[in-house]
């Protein structure tokens, strides 16, 4: 009687022990099953419903494990870590609407191999392949390698989820991400797309009210060799569709080289690379890269330091980027520190860029723009509101080469500290104020400026250049290389513009452009300006039509040829000055200047 109260109280004691918990790859399987199978798990949970891991769960004893189905609760890893597990998809394959899926890890002994069949979307994330609830504290430290060889649909991959439609929440990545997916070459209106990240893949456009990822952080390398349509690769998230995106930092290298579609074709790929989105269609707020990114595909390459691109009605604000910028893209590139392409009325402010961005690639016939904030501006015709970039401020120095480039026009290359290239519409002005430039400009071809390379239907407000703006371009300005349809108001430049001896150049605008209507306004030059002869001024090269205003401008630094050596350029000087304003050949001057309000200024404030 005594041994059989012992058994029966030591069986109590271990059944006590194992509810509410799982202790054992065996029990996880025996939890799986129940799950798919619709049954009662309540042996799993505890007094609150909820499942709680016990322990470390090495999986390297089972042999077959039927990953868990659609979820409803909450599961609780307790910082316990799934070991040793090789899969071809998520632990959970869905975590449903008001479910929780919180600390659990996924150790660096696990690895994932995935590819889709062809005939169905894709999704794999090693937490959760598909999430519609909360997923917290969620570590995955295994690696991820995605093939598919001829895919039909979107894929989604991404370190903890692949597609998320709520929130992701102080979650990490550690494990390296690579695909080397492909779609086949389809019709012009079929689109498969690549959705890679750290964390996530990405999310959709019916995301529920509220969504966001918030304090995450990924380390491990995120990269793409892939031949999707369209492929957008994060260090924290692929693609964000109206899902909010804070307080997120990215250390992992991120490279893409997307391939074409099919070899011989003309339809060429879209790669959209960056440290914290590959494109956002939703708000990114205090995210820092610290991680290179890396784009040399042939491909248009949206490249940049926190998203590749950003389009809709959105702020990205409050973000800094660290690291390195580069596209050796084959086919055209947008480069920027902070974003690559701004699409629609899109507000970029207070954000540092420290990294150097680059552009080294090949643009025969195409734009390439490389920005120390922002590669590309455009604002769609249907722009109620304009494209904005405010308060911010760029350290890195910004380089573009050669690039083969055959045109010096607006599909030539564009280098600025700020942005690269700016395109606003007669409905709405884009705007860049109050923002400040101390790396060094470099482009040896098309425009280079301290500010904006190229800029129509934008104006421009309190912005200062400290940086030297240098090159073998047609056209380099210390705040604007060239611009129409807009105004320079309060810029000050105090870098030095030396462009070569075929190059125009000014203090504050080598040239305004055929459209007209240009206006500078009281800014101040206190750099050498060195051009070519006749066309280089310490205020403004050249204005190309008689609506073109210069008024109440401060002169001053050098104006000389490239011929000439830096301090051999003749200075401004207050007996002078008026003579450095523009450019000396009055044939080509047609710009209308307010001499009586212009003045020597020395430099000082």
């Amino acid at each position: 009687m005594k041994k059989l109260l012992l058994t029966l109280l030591a069986a109590a004691v271990t059944l006590a022990a194992a509810a509410g918990g799982i202790s054992s790859a065996a029990e996880l399987a025996a939890f799986a099953e129940a799950v798919n199978a619709g049954g009662d798990i309540a042996a799993w949970q505890d007094e609150r419903g909820e499942v709680h891991l016990k322990a470390d769960i090495d999986m390297s004893g089972i042999k077959r494990f039927a990953r868990i189905g659609n979820f409803e609760g909450v599961f609780d890893g307790e910082g316990h870590a799934i070991l040793n597990w090789k899969t071809d998809g998520g632990l959970f394959r869905l975590v449903a609407e008001g479910s929780v899926v919180r600390n659990l890890v996924i150790a660096e002994s696990c690895s994932m191999k995935v590819s889709d069949d062809g005939d169905d979307a894709l999704y794999a994330g090693f937490v959760a392949d598909v999430n519609h609830g909360i997923l917290e504290r969620c570590e995955n430290y295994g690696s991820i390698a995605h093939r598919s060889a001829r895919s039909l649909h979107d894929n989604y991959v991404g370190g903890v989820c692949g597609m998320n439609k709520y929130v992701v929440i102080r979650c990490k990545n550690g494990g390296d991400i690579s695909s080397a997916g492909s779609c086949l070459s389809l019709a012009p209106t079929a689109e498969p797309r690549m959705y890679l990240g750290g964390v996530l893949g990405g999310s959709l456009g019916r995301s529920l009210p509220g969504a966001f990822v918030a304090w995450c952080e990924n380390t491990g390398r995120v990269g793409y060799s892939g031949a999707f349509i369209v492929s957008h690769i994060g260090g924290i998230v692929g693609y964000n569709m109206r899902v909010k995106t804070k307080f997120c930092i990215n250390r992992g290298e991120i490279v893409s080289a997307a391939r074409g579609v099919e070899e011989g074709s003309d339809r060429y790929c879209q790669e959209m690379a960056g440290g914290i989105c590959g494109m956002a269609k939703g708000d990114v707020m205090c995210c820092d890269n610290f991680g290179s990114v890396t784009t040399r595909g042939h491909a248009y390459s949206l490249t940049a330091g926190i998203c590749g691109s950003a389009h809709e009605s959105l702020t990205v604000g409050d973000c800094d980027n660290f690291a390195p910028v580069t596209s050796t893209s084959t086919y055209q590139a947008s480069v920027g520190g902070i974003v690559g392409l701004s699409g629609r009325p899109v507000v970029v402010s207070h954000c540092r860029n420290k990294g150097a961005v680059r552009f080294d690639g090949t643009s025969v016939d195409r734009r390439s723009t490389a920005g120390g904030i922002v590669g590309d501006i455009y604002a769609k015709r249907d722009a109620v509101y304009a494209a904005s970039v405010r308060d911010c401020r760029n350290e890195g120095d910004v380089s573009c080469g050669l690039g083969e480039n055959t045109r010096n026009s607006a599909r030539g290359i564009q280098a600025a500290g700020i942005v690269g290239f700016i395109n606003g519409n007669e409905a709405v002005s884009a705007d860049v104020r109050d923002c400040v430039n101390t790396g060094r400009v470099r482009s040896e071809s098309g425009r280079a400026g301290g500010i904006c390379g190229f800029a129509s239907y934008c104006d421009f407000a309190g912005n200062e250049n400290l940086g030297s703006v240098e090159g073998g371009g047609a056209l380099l300005g210390g705040i604007v290389a060239a611009f129409e349809n807009g105004s320079v108001r309060g810029c000050t430049n105090r870098g030095d513009v030396l462009a070569r001896s075929k190059g125009q150049a000014g203090g504050i605008a080598a040239t305004t452009w055929n459209g007209g209507n240009s206006r500078i306004e009281s800014c101040r030059n206190g750099g050498v300006v060195k051009g070519m002869f006749g066309l280089a001024g310490s205020i403004l090269g050249e204005g190309r039509t008689e609506s073109d205003r210069v008024a109440s401008c401060g002169v001053g630094g050098g104006v000389g040829t490239a011929a000439q050596g830096r301090d051999a350029a003749p200075k401004a000087a207050p007996e002078n000055f008026d003579q450095f304003i523009t450019g000396r050949n009055v044939v080509k001057n047609k710009a209308v200047v307010d001499r009586a309000s212009c003045y020597y200024w020395d430099g000082n404030n």
